[in-house]
């Protein structure tokens, strides 16, 4: 993620890094050394369902660019070896990415709602 925002550098730390398997404890640790451990980081806050997904929020932050969504969604696929592909979803026409590894897909998205930006990493 070269180049990447303060916000893509934390969900990589949180989320993404901690992926295919998304522990609680894994997820939980990340978010103690990176979010909470910030002093001057209000208004973001992670979400996850144990083994399912991970999403990182950033109140008053800026919606994440389509580059730095590609470039988490490469990482990740580099790192376990899946393939990527880039998907639009057809409610919203937003852009997300597909990472297949085996037989599991994982999505991975960002984007902001009601100003607040998010990344987030899914099982599909």
């Amino acid at each position: 993620m070269l180049g990447a925002s303060r916000e893509a550098k934390i969900f990589g730390q949180v989320c993404a890094n901690n992926a295919p398997a998304l522990e609680a404890y894994a997820i939980e640790h990340a978010a103690r050394a990176t979010i909470y451990s910030a002093k001057n980081f209000r208004g973001a806050g992670v979400a996850y369902d144990a083994g399912e997904s991970c999403r990182v929020n950033f109140g008053g932050a800026p919606a994440p660019a389509d580059a730095t969504i590609q470039s988490i969604a490469v990482d990740f696929a580099r790192k376990t070896g899946g393939s990527l592909r880039a998907r639009k979803s057809a409610i919203g026409g937003s852009k997300w990415y597909e990472v297949k590894i085996g037989r599991t897909k994982f999505g991975i998205e960002g984007g902001a709602r009601g100003g607040v930006a998010y990344y987030t990493i899914a099982k599909r």
